[in-house]
């Protein structure tokens, strides 16, 4: 059967598909930028905690490159993989507050105060 061209459903499928994967790196930006702040509160320094979280990003960037293929060919469905990575980190960002809150409170109350006057406390951080 034969669609005209603006109703052909692999099309729609693809637009659709364009603009969650568009969605995807633009929550991707939003994490980076609000993970930055809040590790910056932490860290005392907006070039630390730019570094951490660009490497983090990096570095899971380059982990999916390197998995992606081997992933890929056993995947039954590479969407629905696709899709439950994506729950994953939404589920991540979800539990990042209350997970930063406590790792603070930890620190600040004993690493830290316990490590003082020595450099422990730079590497602690």
């Amino acid at each position: 059967m034969t669609f005209p061209h603006s109703l052909d459903p692999n099309r729609t499928i693809r637009r659709v598909l364009f603009l969650v994967f568009a969605l995807s790196g633009l929550t991707g930006l939003v994490y980076e930028a609000t993970w930055t702040r809040y590790l910056q509160l932490f860290l005392g320094h907006a070039a630390y905690a730019q570094v951490l979280v660009l490497s983090i990003f990096m570095g899971g960037m380059a982990l999916g490159a390197l998995l992606a293929p081997w992933l890929g060919r056993r995947a039954v469905a590479p969407l629905i993989a696709y899709a439950a990575i994506e729950g994953l980190l939404g589920l991540a960002a979800i539990l990042f507050h209350p997970v930063f809150d406590g790792v603070t409170t930890l620190a600040y109350d004993r690493l830290l105060p316990a490590s003082e006057g020595s450099a422990t406390v730079l590497v602690l951080q």
